[in-house]
């Protein structure tokens, strides 16, 4: 990942660049990737979260609790 903003990227002279570079390639958009792909790589993980539970014998949670940049709690657990 590097950290660019959507504002950068979606920046006209940023897309001109783009387009400059290889006509070819469309940059996703924010909500293509706050949608269709965030619900995608959500369902991966669930899948291989759900692949390692069934193949333990032994399971131990530990739960963390902690707050985000914008004071959102996140709660991870761990095992």
């Amino acid at each position: 990942m590097a950290d660019i903003p959507f504002k950068t990227i979606e920046n006209p002279f940023i897309y001109d660049l783009f387009q400059e570079l290889n006509p070819r390639y469309a940059p996703l958009s924010r909500t293509t990737l706050s949608d269709r792909l965030l619900d995608q790589e959500v369902v991966r993980v669930s899948q291989s979260i759900e692949k390692e539970l069934d193949s333990s014998d032994h399971l131990t949670l530990s739960k963390d609790l902690s707050f985000n940049i914008i004071e959102l709690k996140i709660i991870l657990y761990l095992h």
